[in-house]
């Protein structure tokens, strides 16, 4: 998880997730999917929180 600051949007905060993998031997399971949900939880804390550091 990256935070941006995003220019053509007064310098708001924006949460990328790239190149998320999951094994093959764990597919199927929901860790992608738990991951995500945990990522997405996450980000708004991180991006009403202030902070500046990236």
């Amino acid at each position: 998880m990256t935070f941006i600051t995003c220019l053509t949007h007064t310098g708001s905060w924006r949460c990328l997730i790239e190149g998320v993998r999951v094994h093959q031997n764990f597919r199927s399971r929901g860790y992608g999917e738990a991951m995500f949900q945990y990522a997405i939880g996450g980000a708004p804390e991180r991006v009403f929180a202030g902070s500046t550091d990236q």
